[in-house]
């Protein structure tokens, strides 16, 4: 999976050239990557998915949000990323065994608040 992330500095430098663009924004250099992740594990039954559903995005937004998100990171010394665009359009492609309100391949808008910080790719 390629998601678009706010990159640390340690780890935007690993990162081939062709993917990152630098910003300033307030006057704070930040970089802004194409990452490749593993896909998701989505185990409908296992408890901690019984309520989620599994989507492609395949439009997002970026806003306040995103901002926080991306000075946060730049700030970290550590080698880390924030994925961004939290509100997005997309398809179910899985649904978790208690969820009944939305079907696989419903189209579907979210606001998807989750703020992560997570390891670099391996």
């Amino acid at each position: 999976m390629r998601t678009l992330a706010a990159l640390s500095a340690s780890l935007a430098s690993d990162i081939d050239n062709s993917k990152v663009v630098n910003v300033s924004i307030d006057g704070v250099e930040a970089s802004i990557g194409l990452i490749d992740l593993d896909d998701p594990c989505f185990e409908p039954s296992q408890s901690h998915h019984r309520h989620h559903v599994q989507v492609r995005v395949s439009a997002f937004s970026l806003n306040y949000r995103e901002r926080y998100r991306l000075l946060s990171v730049v700030e970290s010394e550590q080698r880390a990323y924030r994925v961004l665009g939290s509100e997005f359009v997309g398809v179910v492609e899985a649904v978790g065994d208690d969820v009944s309100h939305v079907r696989v391949g419903d189209r579907v808008v979210g606001d998807g608040c989750v703020d992560l910080a997570r390891p670099p790719p391996v």
